[in-house]
């Protein structure tokens, strides 16, 4: 006996009511899927009154340990000062002693150093400005900051004459005055000449 080849129906169809949905396929729906949430906000770190309390508390352990510390230091130089016979406490009060004197005798001779600086400063004519530019350390070394002044000083003026004479003309003067460099004297004065007579040079360039 031959079977003859059947094909499948959809009894439903037949049926009352609606015909039954085909079931969707493996792996979800076939429709997009709804766009996702944006990631939330991180949260505002917001202090509360007991962690301003831990905040000071901490601070003030701190302190309170550094202050230990200071007091117990103490503590234990007073300690070393009672365990030490006379003769150590009068060695210790005299160290003492003597550094507080060599300080004073350091600060006089600064102070007269720098008296003396002045007036040699002014004796070079210089302005005296320089003086917290030299050494006060002893008299060798202040003598040697004032000659390394004067000579920084002096080259500086040099330049400057020699780059005014460059750049600038001279104004037309209707009278000459004795007293000043011409345009063309200061064009032709050596380095020894503008160092010698520096204020006149630099009147003279202020007047062109």
């Amino acid at each position: 006996m031959k079977y003859k080849q059947t094909l499948p129906i959809n009894l439903g169809f037949f049926g009352e009511g609606d015909p039954v949905p085909p079931t969707p396929p493996a792996g979800g729906s076939t429709e997009n899927p709804p766009p996702a949430d944006p990631p939330p906000a991180p949260p505002v770190k917001t202090f509360t009154q007991a962690d301003i309390d831990e905040i000071i508390n901490k601070k003030f352990s701190q302190w309170e340990v550094k202050k230990a510390k200071e007091i117990e230091d103490a503590r234990t130089d007073a300690e070393k000062l009672a365990k030490m016979t006379a003769e150590e406490k009068a060695a210790e009060a005299q160290r003492k002693h003597d550094e507080e004197i060599n300080s004073k005798l350091a600060d006089v001779a600064r102070r007269e150093l720098r008296i003396q600086a002045h007036q040699t400063l002014t004796e070079k004519g210089l302005p005296a400005v320089l003086l917290d530019a030299l050494s006060y350390t002893d008299a060798e070394s202040c003598n040697k900051s004032i000659t390394a002044v004067e000579a920084a000083l002096r080259a500086g003026i040099e330049a400057g004459v020699t780059e005014r004479l460059k750049s600038a003309p001279p104004k037309k003067q209707d009278g000459a005055d004795s007293n000043l460099f011409t345009y063309e004297q200061l064009k032709v004065l050596k380095p020894e000449q503008i160092e010698k007579e520096y204020d006149k040079v630099m009147a003279s360039m202020a007047a062109m």
